[in-house]
């Protein structure tokens, strides 16, 4: 299945996480919550990631930005 984590916008918190999602970050789900998201980000990529976040909070929405998580491509949206 799709790899899902869900973040709490305004703490950049991950709040829950899928088995698919933590298969991907070679953890378990119940260690991601309460981590801080930008796991596996890296420069350019964490700043996008954090910038997606800080919109989602004033907008309740944000563009898709494309991240390498595991080594493989997915689309934070």
């Amino acid at each position: 299945g799709e790899a899902v984590l869900v973040v709490d916008a305004a703490t950049r918190k991950v709040v829950d996480a899928n088995p698919a999602a933590a298969r991907v970050l070679g953890t378990g789900a119940r260690q991601l919550v309460g981590r801080a998201f930008g796991v596996g980000a890296e420069g350019a990529e964490r700043e996008a990631v954090q910038r997606h976040l800080d919109e989602v909070r004033s907008r309740g929405e944000g563009e898709p930005v494309p991240v390498q998580l595991g080594g493989q491509p997915y689309s934070l949206a």
